[in-house]
């Protein structure tokens, strides 16, 4: 509906059986999104998502609240919230064509800016087994960053970042940090490293993993 010729602002109510990612607000041509249902807000000034909901490839759904501002590059500030989500299929969505190198000022022009708080209720990273997790998803100088990223999983915490580099090529670099605290030592080699041992009791400390994403992760 359009009420005000003057000051136009748009309401729109857009579904869609499936889209590409870089079809809403990610990167990817080739991740595919579900059952879109979106209540859109336009205005002169902005796009507000008020709000909407979508499938991931793997069932995770996501509730998307916020807004992606009408200036170059474009700046987006959303809140995404989620019963059940695998951090992978997060990390998919941002994975783009492979990019020309360009000055990084001209970068930050094509990207804008990016802040979203994301919420999941439990979820996955990796084979690990995760509940009640909380991180702040921003970009910088091209890579992508969950940071600070906290969850739970049984007694045990994590607080740390996830760093999705591309400058080195794809798939991406994916960076693991952060710290542990009263974690379940066989629960993390066996979930996380995929190994199987004799390690039982609780883990606490720092930790860091590196490898390509994907399956392959940790070989």
């Amino acid at each position: 509906t359009l009420a005000d010729f003057a000051h136009p602002r748009l309401k729109l109510d857009v579904r869609a059986a499936t889209i590409r990612g870089d079809g809403l607000f990610f990167f990817s041509n080739s991740a595919l999104l579900h059952d879109l249902d979106a209540h859109l807000v336009i205005d002169r000034h902005h796009l507000a998502f008020a709000p909407a909901t979508v499938f991931l490839n793997g069932g995770t759904k996501a509730t998307v609240r916020g807004t992606i501002a009408f200036v170059p590059g474009g700046r987006v500030n959303l809140d995404i919230e989620s019963d059940q989500a695998d951090i992978d299929q997060v990390i998919d969505l941002w994975q783009g064509p492979p990019a020309e190198k360009k000055p990084k000022e001209e970068k930050r022009a094509q990207h804008g800016s990016l802040f979203i708080l994301a919420k999941a209720k439990k979820g996955t990273l990796g084979d690990l087994h995760f509940e009640r997790a909380e991180g702040e998803i921003t970009l910088h100088d091209g890579a992508l960053l969950i940071q600070p990223l906290h969850f739970y999983a049984g007694k045990g915490y994590f607080t740390g970042q996830v760093v999705v580099d591309h400058s080195a090529g794809t798939p991406p670099l994916l960076k693991i940090s952060g710290h542990l605290e009263n974690f379940d030592a066989a629960a993390i080699y066996r979930q996380l490293l995929k190994k199987r041992g004799l390690i039982t009791g609780t883990m606490k400390g720092d930790f860091y993993l590196q490898g390509r994403a994907g399956k392959d992760f940790l070989p």
